[in-house]
């Protein structure tokens, strides 16, 4: 899940509603409300929903969301939902003027609020710097989401040591599907289960990690929360399924390759 801080004062990140003359205002109201939705009502819509289906959450929240929006923040930690680092806001690495120190702020932070220090990272909009993996392995990241090049984790060498590249959704992202590709929402129910059905044959040889990549601006909406829903209870209802968080999945395929080399 990601929660992200868009600064009202600044042009938004991404943008659904245009304007007639295609002027990109600042500030941007109908797209910061957009964005705002997702917070004001998207996260307590998603709190209940994964409440009810006991499903494991990662919250991939800027670190700036916990003094900017404490009351959202603090319902994420007593969800037990488990923080990964996803920057101070939602800027770009190759847009960030000290990424190191923004790493270690962004750290330090979600450790001091959740009393437990990320060792999962998403960069926000998926963005590095040549940099990036040899500055997270230093501060103590173990399993890296922005390289998404494989159904199942791959070791990465940094010169701090190894980290994972970890799958993540990218076609079957909601903004992928819903802000580049202009989808119906019930195209998210359909993907999924098209998706299933080819990993299911090839469980026989080697497990597969399906990711849920998520807005709460996107993907809470009514009228594409419906899919949702249909989707996660299609997932528990199989018996080769599991639900797992981000590093829960490092921590099972660190385990594995142990087993395998032993």
């Amino acid at each position: 899940m990601n929660v992200e801080y868009w600064p009202f004062d600044q042009p938004m990140n991404r943008t659904l509603f245009q304007r007639p003359n295609g002027a990109n205002p600042s500030p941007d109201v109908p797209n910061f409300c957009w964005y705002e939705y997702g917070l004001r009502v998207g996260i307590p819509r998603l709190l209940n929903l994964f409440d009810s289906m006991k499903l494991p959450v990662s919250a991939a929240m800027n670190a700036a969301v916990i003094d900017v929006y404490p009351s959202v923040a603090e319902a994420i930690r007593n969800a037990h939902w488990q923080f990964i680092g996803h920057g101070m806001v939602q800027k770009s690495f190759d847009r960030v003027e000290n990424p190191t120190e923004v790493i270690h702020q962004t750290l330090n932070k979600l450790e001091a609020f959740s009393g437990h220090r990320p060792r999962s990272w998403l960069g926000p909009g998926l963005g590095e710097t040549l940099d990036t993996p040899d500055q997270l392995a230093a501060a103590g990241v173990e399993y890296i989401y922005e390289w998404s090049l494989d159904d199942l984790p791959e070791q990465m060498n940094t010169t701090s040591g190894t980290v994972f590249a970890m799958p993540y959704a990218i076609e079957l992202n909601d903004v992928t599907l819903f802000c580049i590709e202009k989808k119906e929402p019930r195209v998210y129910h359909e993907s999924f289960r098209d998706a299933v059905e080819v990993f299911e044959p090839e469980l026989k040889l080697q497990p597969h990690i399906l990711t849920l990549a998520l807005h709460p601006h996107i993907m809470a909406q009514p009228q594409r929360f419906l899919y949702l829903r249909r989707t996660l209870d299609m997932l528990q209802r199989r018996p080769d399924t599991i639900f797992m968080t981000c590093d829960e999945i490092g921590d099972w395929y660190k385990s594995q390759i142990k087993q395998v080399v032993a």
